[in-house]
């Protein structure tokens, strides 16, 4: 008896780690990718319609029209700019990534060039905006108000700190830091012309924000001088430019099937847990043709433009599903 009962604790142990049961192959006939049941039916990666002879390292991002295909080589850096059906429209070729700069995506496509926190007094940021993705230099405002210095003279002059009575003390330096914030925040907005604002960028985890203007120019802004009065701007949001937001506009891909075929354990001492894997069975149509494959891995179909499928696939990998026949 008790053996049974130590099975059927050792099992909802299990279960309730996440551990599932395996099914093993439901349809063992159905090929796995990337192999397909129909050789009408091509599956290329992206990359070959511009590197047919080579796979450079490359990245993509994508805004709500445009794809951006980001190729890595050395001392051949550049960005392929693609409308939604992969046409190329331009190609950014005057780029040398340093370590440390960082490529930021806004909504409408504009990516921005932007040197580490160390860098921005002696490296230029730039921008390449949509249609065109023309390059334009964004100035760099090195203001330094003079709160600080105020605030100090006046302790001087008025010999606060000599005080002996700790409340009058301190009342008179609240008073004495609400007048010198109401002065560097009048100082900040003369100097940056923030009348002349209409909504900033904060770029995360570098130390400076872009302001924009309402003539379309744009100036950045090290910290942390004047941060505090930028942030009363309307704030204009960054994408991250992930394929996993990019509007879907068609459904030929259909999974019709999933099956567990083992679990993955996953844990230490402490903490323990198991990841159930198997295969996603997918059935793609192109007009009254199809195909069917299964894998370990999900897909997810993003277009289907000019009679060809846009999916996305394993490590944000683009593949393009032609019928030939």
């Amino acid at each position: 008896m008790k053996p049974i009962v130590l099975s059927c604790f050792l099992f909802l142990f299990m279960i309730g780690c996440g551990y599932q049961k395996p099914e093993g192959d439901k349809h063992p006939e159905v090929p796995v990718f990337p192999k397909h049941s129909n050789t009408k039916f091509t599956f290329t990666e992206i990359i070959e319609d511009f590197y047919p002879n080579e796979t450079p390292s490359y990245s993509i991002q994508c805004s709500d029209d445009y794809w951006f295909l980001h190729i890595n080589q050395k001392d051949r850096s550049k960005i392929l700019v693609c409308d939604n059906n992969f046409k190329l429209l331009t190609e950014i070729n005057d780029l040398k990534f340093d370590y440390g700069v960082s490529r930021v995506m806004l909504e409408d496509g504009t990516i921005y060039i932007l040197p580490g926190n160390h860098d921005l007094r002696d490296k230029p940021l730039f921008k390449y905006a949509p249609p065109l993705f023309q390059k334009k230099e964004i100035k760099v405002l090195d203001v330094k108000p003079t709160r600080n210095e105020i605030y100090k003279q006046e302790l001087a002059k008025r010999e606060i700190e000599k005080l002996e009575n700790v409340g009058i003390k301190d009342s008179l330096r609240r008073s004495l830091h609400k007048v010198t914030d109401s002065l560097y925040a009048i100082e900040c907005e003369d100097l940056l012309e923030l009348d002349k604002a209409k909504g900033y960028l904060e770029m995360r985890g570098l130390w400076y924000s872009i302001i924009r203007y309402k003539d379309q120019e744009e100036a950045a802004v090290i910290y942390p001088e004047c941060q505090d009065v930028i942030r009363q701007l309307a704030k204009v949001d960054i994408k991250n430019g992930r394929i996993a937001n990019k509007k879907k506009t068609a459904d030929n891909l259909r999974q019709f099937d999933h099956a567990v075929i083992g679990n993955h354990s996953t844990g230490n001492h402490f903490v323990f847990g198991f990841h159930p894997y198997g295969y996603h069975y997918y059935q793609l149509f192109i007009g009254k043709d199809t195909t069917r494959f299964k894998s370990l891995n999900a897909f997810r179909q993003l277009k289907m433009e000019d009679g060809r499928v846009i999916l996305s696939g394993k490590d944000n990998k683009i593949l393009v599903v032609d019928f030939k026949e």
